[in-house]
């Protein structure tokens, strides 16, 4: 008997480590493949001849990006900068400050996390370890700008001029004569210019502190009074011998920055401050300055987020006049789209609301009269992607189910839209500057994943990947559960639910209940590869069931 109770411990020993090991692989191959999402193309944009694409990449496992080109006649690719070639074998550092825009904006990659391209498609400005770098398309020889530790970087409009940000002021560089000029002055530890602070960054998805005038020779730009905020020492779990950096934090309920709005020459002198009721509304939500016909424009909110207001403002004057109210009784949500979307002519812009109980596009007129809403209520709308002028019609991402997500067309004189993605799964666009093209990024059901470019409609190349292919896909089903059926408070919930493989019917097993519920976050999707986890916990010996509350 002894020696069957020391064999089968011995088994369940051995048992235990495999799993353990097998444990351990799993999630390795997770974590260093970002769940197989490293070595695919991101953040594509197009030149103005539409004939090249743009693009980020990493490695299969390796978070360090690099900038490439894609030819989309020939199908060729070319790297155009590594961060090899300008480090030459140094590490990369990064400041406090963008250790924290970086963390606010969930980049956990390394290396070019972003590109400028100027609007005329001839030069490229990439940041790396705090300094600048001009990589002009042509000859691609790599210029190193003047100056350290910079921060959100930014093209002027004409492409002569970049904006950037250093010690809480605003600089510009003449990008032809290499001259930097420090456009604000006065910044101290609590009185910082042209960032965004903690809420906007966190809460808002707006990143950024200060925007160019359509003609190059203007920036507006957020000024931030943080000396009633409270602080707090955040230190770095991977160097615990690193002293606590401060960082202005505003807990619920305490003081928030006191932020104002101003404009200022290029080459700097006096400010002229934007006027709006600031005490009443706090929030500085959007800033859009995009056409030369259209105004500057502020999206303003009071601090329970239960009002907001759209704001056209002079900025010779600082005067504003109001375009829009929104009002909500519990809280106004904020669209991660550029809105408004002001057109060409100054004469219409897009809306996008919850007012109606959902979420539309509106069209208005230029003084804020609501001409017609483009999307119907049924419609679960996400985002904005681009709005063709030229043939009269709008792009969307959204769709009927809200567990998918296509990319739709709708017209600007009204009707019925048009979906041009059909595969279940969730699908994206990033259109170029006329929408005559777009690359096609999606998620399918099945687990397939690409980036594809379309032209007419037709699929004309596939932006190149060199991710790894995962060796297992979960198993998920998609269902809906109603709840309280057949009384007023009736309601049905999207789920999704995760079985073991294999799975015995008859048996049963204890459930793990993933549930977010926060605002607008969205757990059950059709993405397959989001369910890598919970296909692992399944395989433990359980059920996982997903719920959007």
């Amino acid at each position: 008997m002894r020696k069957i109770q020391l064999i089968c411990i011995s088994l369940l020993l051995a048992t235990s480590a495999a799993v353990a090991q097998t444990s351990s692989t799993f999630f390795r191959d997770l974590a260093e493949t970002r769940n197989y999402s490293l070595g695919r193309p991101l953040a594509p944009a197009f030149t103005p001849d539409n004939r090249t694409v743009i693009f980020l990449r990493g490695g299969a496992r390796d978070p360090v990006l690099r900038l490439y080109a894609f030819d989309i006649a020939s199908g060729q690719e070319r790297e155009l900068i590594s961060p090899e070639q300008i480090l030459a074998g140094a590490d990369e550092t990064l400041s406090p400050e963008e250790k924290a825009r970086r963390e606010r904006a969930r980049i956990s990659t390394r290396g070019f996390t972003a590109f400028e391209l100027s609007q005329d498609g001839k030069r490229i400005v990439v940041t790396l370890s705090g300094k600048l770098y001009l990589l002009p398309l042509d000859t691609l020889e790599v210029v190193a700008l003047p100056g350290s530790n910079w921060i959100d970087p930014r093209l002027s409009p004409d492409g002569n001029f970049l904006a950037a940000v250093k010690d809480n002021d605003l600089h510009v560089i003449d990008l032809a004569t290499r001259a930097v000029s420090q456009v604000t002055t006065g910044a101290t530890e609590t009185l910082h210019h042209a960032v965004a602070e903690f809420v906007a960054q966190e809460e808002m998805s707006r990143r950024e502190g200060y925007w160019w005038s359509p003609d190059s020779d203007w920036i507006v730009y957020q000024e931030n009074d943080e000396s009633g905020v409270e602080v707090r020492y955040i230190a770095d779990p991977l160097h615990p011998e690193f002293v606590p950096q401060p960082f202005f934090y505003p807990r619920t309920g305490t003081a928030n920055t006191k932020v104002r709005l101003g404009v200022i020459a290029r080459h700097g002198g006096p400010t002229q401050w934007i006027d709006w009721e600031r005490d009443k509304y706090p929030y500085l939500a959007r800033v859009i300055w995009s056409e030369a016909a259209a105004p500057l424009t502020l999206v303003v909110q009071n601090r329970s987020q239960q009002e907001e207001l759209v704001l056209a403002a002079d900025p010779t004057s600082g005067k504003t006049r109001t375009l829009l109210t929104e009002k909500d009784p519990a809280w106004i949500n904020l669209d991660d789209s550029e809105m408004p979307a002001w057109f060409s002519d100054g004469q219409q812009f897009l809306w996008t609301t919850e007012r109606g109980g959902t979420w539309q596009v509106e069209l208005h007129r230029a003084d804020g009269t609501l001409e017609r809403v483009l999307t119907p209520k049924d419609f679960r709308y996400s985002r904005v992607l681009a709005h063709d002028e030229a043939n009269g019609a709008i792009y969307v991402q959204g769709g009927p189910d809200p567990r998918e997500a296509h990319i739709w067309r709708f017209p600007l004189d009204g009707g019925a839209g048009t979906a041009l993605t059909a595969d279940p799964g969730v699908h994206s666009a990033v259109f170029s500057e006329d929408a005559t093209v777009y690359v096609h990024s999606y998620h399918r059901r099945d687990g397939v994943v690409g980036a594809e470019i379309v032209r007419d409609g037709m699929p004309v190349a596939q932006l190149p990947s060199v991710a790894e292919v995962p060796p297992d896909l979960p198993q998920v089903e998609l269902t809906r559960v109603n709840v309280g059926k057949g009384t007023k408070a009736a309601r049905t919930f999207d789920a999704a639910i995760v079985r073991p493989r294999p799975f015995e019917v008859g048996r049963k097993y204890p459930v793990i209940l993933s549930v977010y519920a926060g605002p607008t976050a969205k757990m059950v999707t059709s993405a397959l590869r989001a369910y890598f986890a919970d296909q692992w916990m399944a395989d433990q010996g359980y059920v996982v069931v997903r719920i959007d509350g």
